[in-house]
């Protein structure tokens, strides 16, 4: 689907390879996490992407207490964004930041926190990238980085759900608004997340095309159809997840206007070009 930020043609990294991959909310049984606690559903990243990177819904049945973020120490990216209820962390300093729908946090902020104290309607978007030390045999370039260090107020370090976040401009489709989450600047856009918000229709769809970059995106809000070149068409709802590798044609034919997706770009930076419809 088409909700890219910035295009460019010097992009300086390669698309992280990803499978074709859809994981619709329905019907799907939770697991217990690596966050005691919480349940998660897996958005089948970890097996599109051989392991590169995994992004799973966490969810909690009832009101509780993390004493830390688990794994953020050993992570090279780490990114939460929180649908629905909410979270208070303990932070050095004896600072505590809350989050609440909508809000994200990177990398910096998790792998500082202490206890969280989490609603018993608290839902959110995990997505990670193992660092140094991981299973992993062979990390791909685009994932070997750094994690970023945060050393401004903490409450500053949190990407707020405010509505002058979402501006037009800042990617190619005019019938949409365009809310940037900061990875892209953590990562030397090597990773690119933000949520895209219909504003109006979209008579046509998006056309045929395909992009220089791979993505995942989660429908936030609303339905929309798409169509994947040797996937066929899906009707996706909200919660429902897909990857899309980079190179396979696709085409966004309608959704719905109150539509809102959360959409990762892998690299920030890449190109769109039209295709015909396939054959058949």
């Amino acid at each position: 689907m088409q909700v890219s930020a910035k295009s460019r043609s010097d992009a300086s990294y390669n698309a992280l390879p990803l499978t074709y991959a859809f994981a619709p909310a329905a019907n799907v049984l939770l697991k217990d996490s690596a966050h005691t606690g919480l349940k998660v559903r897996d958005l089948l990243l970890a097996s599109a992407s051989r392991n590169q990177m995994s992004a799973y819904e966490l969810r909690a049945e009832r009101a509780g207490t993390l004493d830390s973020w688990a794994g953020a120490e050993t992570s090279n990216f780490r990114f939460l964004y929180l649908l629905g209820g909410e979270i208070t962390f303990e932070l050095p300093g004896h600072a505590k930041v809350s989050l609440t729908k909508g809000d994200a946090v990177h990398q910096p902020f998790l792998a500082a926190v202490g206890k969280g104290h989490y609603s018993s309607n608290f839902a959110a978007v995990e997505i990670v990238a193992p660092g140094v030390g991981s299973s992993l045999i062979t990390q791909n370039p685009l994932l070997q980085m750094h994690a970023p260090s945060f050393s401004a107020d903490w409450d500053e370090a949190v990407n707020r759900e405010e509505e002058k976040a979402y501006v037009s401009g800042t990617g190619p489709r005019k019938f949409f608004l365009y809310r940037d989450l900061g990875t892209a600047a953590l990562t030397e856009r090597r990773v690119h997340i933000h949520v895209v918000r219909a504003i109006e229709t979209m008579p046509g769809g998006t056309g045929w095309h395909d992009h220089s970059m791979s993505q995942l995106f989660m429908v936030l809000r609303g339905e929309a159809v798409i169509s994947v070149e040797g996937h066929g068409e899906s009707r996706i709802l909200t919660g429902d997840t897909m990857t899309i590798n980079a190179g396979m044609k696709h085409n966004v034919s309608s959704f719905s206007p109150d539509y809102l997706v959360l959409e990762m770009c892998l690299p920030a930076d890449y190109q769109t070009t039209p295709r015909p419809a396939p054959l058949g």
